[in-house]
């Protein structure tokens, strides 16, 4: 499947694409480097709990707070999966579709959202009951 905010090149585009790069004009190619945070969660749409997976950097500064927030279509903060110092790495976090004071929310779209540092990256769920 192809995402909204993508296409799918043709051949002569791809072969002008290599002529330009052949020809020096494309310039060297940017360094792939991993993302400081990438945030992503599963299943969604989701009934009883989803898993929030947040992948710190390998190149992240120790002892930086990161925070998982959930919050409300509406923008209303619902709770924090996470406030702690988190190690470069692969972390996850089980979310029940409920609020800090554990009650139920009903079904509809919610965010969470992790932040580090000045990095931030957020992700749609879709609760449905």
């Amino acid at each position: 499947m192809i995402s909204a905010c993508m296409r799918v090149l043709s051949d002569e585009e791809i072969a002008d694409l290599a002529a330009q790069a052949s020809a020096g004009l494309a310039g060297p190619p940017a360094p792939l480097l991993p993302p400081a945070l990438a945030l992503s969660a599963g299943p969604d749409p989701f009934r009883a709990a989803t898993v929030l997976r947040l992948v710190v950097g390998t190149g992240a500064r120790a002892g930086v707070r990161t925070r998982l927030d959930l919050y409300g279509a509406d923008g209303r903060a619902l709770c924090t999966l996470v406030d702690a110092a988190l190690p470069a790495g692969s972390h996850a976090f089980s979310w029940n579709g409920r609020d800090a004071r554990g009650q139920e929310l009903p079904a509809g779209v919610y965010f969470a959202r992790a932040a580090r540092g000045a990095e931030q990256v957020a992700v749609k769920l879709h609760l449905i009951r």
